[in-house]
């Protein structure tokens, strides 16, 4: 894999890389927890959809924080209206932040169970072995 654990911590704390490289990570980490892809074959399968839309679910709660903040950030007394304005689109960043939550708990729980899928995959493999040898 070409996220390291280390590699992938960095990816979320430098700048302007942190709006990528951790969904390609989330995304190579799906890949690989596939039961049902060999060792060679995980590269080629298919990403969820879930994965896409976590991750831009977390952008756009971060842009819409942004556009919250950036009319009243140094101004001395904002008007009313900007303050509303502001409360709207905070309120909206809340919202895409809740649905991003719920999208990246669905991700890792999905992911936990693949990868006990795949570990149950091969105790199963190793145990039928053991029987067909005589173990039992």
């Amino acid at each position: 894999m070409r996220f390291r654990p280390t590699f992938t911590l960095l990816a979320w704390v430098i700048p302007v890389a942190n709006l990528v490289l951790p969904a390609l990570a989330v995304r190579e980490l799906w890949r690989a927890s596939d039961p049902d892809a060999g060792p060679d074959e995980w590269r080629g399968t298919r990403t969820s959809p879930v994965v896409w839309l976590w991750w831009l679910a977390f952008l756009a709660s971060l842009v819409l924080l942004a556009f919250a903040y950036s009319p009243v950030l140094g101004v001395h007394r904002p008007s009313v209206e900007a303050l509303m304005t502001r409360d709207r689109f905070v309120r909206g960043a809340a919202a895409f932040g809740m649905a991003a939550s719920f999208l990246g708990l669905v991700l890792v729980e999905s992911t936990n169970a693949r990868v006990f899928g795949q570990m149950e995959a091969l105790t199963a493999s190793s145990w039928e072995a053991w029987r067909r040898r005589g173990g039992a």
